[in-house]
């Protein structure tokens, strides 16, 4: 302690350092510290000190620290005054003048594991603390660090200008501020709290209301579990504003309501950009505890993006059986609204939309929202893409030029007259869109397509063809069916291609469910002949990078060159006899099974084909084995004499016949031809 002219100029002050009060306790545990302040002064006036006036003007603490709580019995620890029972009435100590830089602050109820953290920088008060009642007015920049109840954080990090009224203590044992003011950004934010007691613990009622604030401020001012889901977006503008927070402390804690208006509004999604500005429209918010929308009403919003804009209104009520009646209009860049919705089922977008919806029915439960619950509400109204591009997550195709016009009808869409490209083949499809909502809303869900669909011409191999490999890299392909998209199409199309393969005027139905295709029937002409077949690819073990797919395939083949079918087959992987040595027409009935890997290679070893066939006018040209017979004749010295070898081999290097009729088995990469009489131009063969 000692006397200071300097410190505090140009009053004289009486300085204490090192100021230590520790806290009152009435349970069981040790006292701590109260309060501490590495320097206290107790300012007098020179004047008044040289005309022997010891009066103290103002208190001043540098450097403090104010732990102030309610114990496990709920009692406070800063009552460190008693009534003199051998006296008289208790005096109370009245503070007209109390200043303070650096001021650490924290409350704690031990009963509840409340803890409020504050700091200030310079912080003025003055007030009369008494047993009865405390009575305290406060003007000073507050930084409120931390708010937390228990493991769960309320508020923290925020900074204002406070001038509030509080009294504490008391009967009741409440803190309450009577009249506050926070001031952020020059705008100021009128306050009340109240936090009681009550037989289940403590009870918290703030209000906050102000014009022309600031909406950035506003939102950091509000509680964590709302701004932790406004965090993936920035906000300016201005709002009159509303705010009551209460509720108990214990539990799942207070609820908020919000009442707003917006005007000059601009919120911005911070990952990609997207931007919405000239934000108007009215609020009414309830939200539980968790943040759930309890009460939303939202009246004539608009606002505009980069070059569009969007309208509506939404009104729900109550938490489970919520009632639900709502429009939405607009005219704007698909990416724009589904970015900014942070929509994560389609990894890339363009194209415009134009969209006129109106939603009504209950909602079971708007805590817990599943996609069964969007089956409760009718959608209805219209919804048009221009020149879009989509990638969904899970599938490897992209669509471009997409030009649709949706009608609604509930999750469901029907489209008519649907174009795209894709892969860069163009295609038409007219049909439904099942479940079309929960798939876009929910990563989860399964896209169910029943249409008819138009295509010119299909390029299967750009389908196929894998983006992962280099470009220099021949006939690299990736297969993977998605595994959330179901697939019920009547499909025509004029020409397939496939590498060597080419079909015309296909027609087939087209079923696809669980990474499973199936196409039966399926009918297409190739190789100036018909067909006729089923297709059945199973590749449910897509997970596997090493797996290999069950591909089935049965077909009755009608008037087939056979050279072309070799050919466009590529030889069915063998090289025994091939389209270079085959030449007739041919009717056949084919069974063919073999794994398929996801780069479209055949398991070799594992390859069964079988083939009833029956070929007509045929030819085998230069086949290796064949002419095998008079090499092998020439070398027979009891056989050369007698054959014309040179003849015979000319003849057997082209062999023709009128018909041949069998059933050839392709497996173990060999081909096996049961024992069979052919009779052709040169000689009968068995």
């Amino acid at each position: 302690m000692g006397l200071t002219l300097v410190a505090r100029f140009p009053q004289a002050s009486m300085r204490l350092h090192d100021v230590l009060a520790m806290e009152v306790r009435s349970d069981e545990r040790v006292p701590d510290t109260l309060l501490h302040a590495r320097d206290l002064f107790l300012e007098f006036s020179l004047w008044d000190l040289f005309k022997g006036a010891y009066v103290v003007q103002e208190v001043h603490g540098s450097t403090v620290r104010a732990y102030p709580a309610l114990d496990t019995n709920g009692n406070e620890n800063f009552l460190i005054w008693k009534a003199d029972t051998t006296g008289g009435n208790a005096s109370p100590i009245a503070l007209e003048k109390m200043s303070f830089d650096d001021l650490h602050v924290r409350y704690r109820d031990d009963r509840t594991a409340l803890e409020v953290r504050t700091h200030s920088d310079h912080l003025a008060l003055r007030g009369r603390f008494d047993a009865a009642l405390n009575e305290v007015s406060l003007n000073g920049d507050v930084h409120l660090a931390r708010w937390d109840q228990r493991d769960r954080t309320i508020i923290a990090d925020r900074h204002a200008h406070l001038r509030a009224d509080l009294t504490f203590g008391g009967p009741d044992g409440a803190f309450r501020i009577t009249k506050g003011e926070l001031v952020t950004s020059d705008v100021p934010l009128e306050v009340t709290l109240a936090l009681t007691r009550s037989d289940n613990g403590q009870v918290l009622d703030l209000r906050a209301n102000g014009l022309g604030l600031d909406l950035s401020d506003v939102i950091q001012l509000l509680p964590e579990s709302v701004t932790r889901q406004l965090r993936r977006y920035g906000v300016k503008g201005e709002v009159e504003l509303a705010v009551h927070y209460s509720g108990p402390l214990e539990g799942d804690g207070p609820s908020l309501s919000v009442g707003a208006k917006v005007s000059k509004g601009r919120i911005q999604e911070r990952s990609t950009g997207t931007t919405f500005s000239e934000i108007r429209g009215e609020l009414a918010l309830d939200l539980t505890p968790n943040g759930v929308p309890r009460n939303l009403l939202i009246k004539g919003f608009s606002a505009r993006s980069g070059n569009g804009n969007i309208s509506g209104n939404w009104r729900s009520k109550g938490l489970t059986a919520s009632v639900v009646d709502a429009d939405v209009h607009g005219d704007i860049a698909l990416a724009d609204l589904l970015r900014f919705a942070q929509i994560d089922t389609l990894e890339e977008v363009n194209g415009r939309m134009k969209a006129d919806l109106r939603i009504a029915g209950r909602l079971r439960d708007l805590g817990d929202l599943r996609a069964s619950d969007l089956r409760t509400l009718t959608i209805s109204g219209t919804a048009t893409l221009r020149d879009a591009t989509l990638k969904m997550k899970g599938i490897r195709h992209t669509l471009t030029h997409l030009d649709a016009d949706l009608a609604l009808h509930g999750n469901d869409a029907t489209v008519q007259g649907l174009k795209v490209q894709f892969q860069g083949n163009p295609i038409t499809i007219s049909g439904t869109l099942r479940n079309l909502m929960p798939y876009i809303v929910f990563p989860d869900q399964h896209l169910v397509i029943e249409a008819k669909g138009r295509s010119p011409r299909i390029d299967l191999a750009a389908l196929l063809r894998s983006t992962d490999v280099p470009s220099t890299t021949e006939r690299a392909y990736a297969l993977k069916l998605p595994g959330t998209v179901e697939l019920d199409l009547q499909a025509h199309v004029d020409e397939l291609v496939f590498e060597d393969f080419s079909a015309t005027d296909i027609n087939g139905h087209v079923r696809m469910k669980d990474r499973r295709l199936n196409v039966s029937p399926v009918t297409f002409n190739t190789a100036s002949g018909a067909v006729l077949g089923s297709l059945d690819l199973d590749t449910r073990t897509a997970g596997n990078g090493t797996a290999a797919y069950p591909l089935a395939i049965d077909a009755t083949i009608k008037d087939i060159d056979i050279t072309r079918l070799f050919q466009e087959f590529q030889d069915f992987g063998q090289d025994f006899i091939g389209h270079r040595h085959l030449s007739g027409r041919m009717q056949a009935e084919v069974a063919f099974s073999a794994p398929l890997s996801a780069g479209l290679k055949l398991d070799l070893d594992r390859l069964v084909c079988v083939v009833d066939l029956s070929m007509e006018q045929g030819a085998i040209k230069g086949h290796a084995p064949l002419l095998e017979v008079a090499d092998h004749l020439k070398k027979n010295k009891l056989v050369a004499p007698f054959v014309d070898i040179d003849q015979l081999r000319d003849r057997l290097a082209d062999v023709r016949f009128s018909k041949l009729e069998n059933r050839i088995a392709i497996r173990d990469r060999a081909v096996h031809i049961p024992a069979m009489l052919v009779s052709s131009s040169v000689m009968d063969i068995e």
